[in-house]
């Protein structure tokens, strides 16, 4: 059995690496510290356009139908350059919340956007009783 990477997911690996090493250097993470939202549009929008938002996303909503691996493989290239701002809590968490367990009427709501890099989320629990 193969638990290689495949020539796909090599060649994510490769391009964001390569884009974070041009757009979001490790300079760029100490600029964004001092930055009172901790990201910049330019970067974020950037992202999008390559489709990173929508990795984990179905193809039905906008998104690029690969899995977690891929998404892993990005956010292992972003950890390495300490890079900051919403990818994991948007793509990570809520979009594959979202994918999972929301209706689909919410799908359709929430995905398009999120794999288009127009909206961002984030991961909120509460329990039936109310309590943490």
């Amino acid at each position: 059995m193969d638990f290689g990477f495949n020539e796909e997911q090599r060649f994510l690996r490769q391009t964001v690496a390569e884009f974070l090493s041009a757009r979001a250097p490790v300079d760029y993470a100490r600029a964004m510290s001092e930055d009172p939202r901790g990201y910049s549009d330019e970067v974020w929008n950037a992202m999008a356009e390559l489709g990173w938002m929508g990795l984990a996303i179905p193809e039905a909503h906008g998104g690029s139908g690969l899995g977690m691996l891929e998404l892993a493989l990005v956010c292992e290239e972003m950890g390495a350059v300490v890079h900051p701002g919403p990818f994991f809590a948007t793509c990570a968490l809520g979009a594959t919340a979202i994918a999972s367990v929301a209706t689909e009427a919410q799908r359709e709501h929430w995905l398009a956007p999120v794999a288009a890099g127009r909206r961002r989320l984030t991961l909120a629990v509460a329990e039936a009783a109310g309590t943490w």
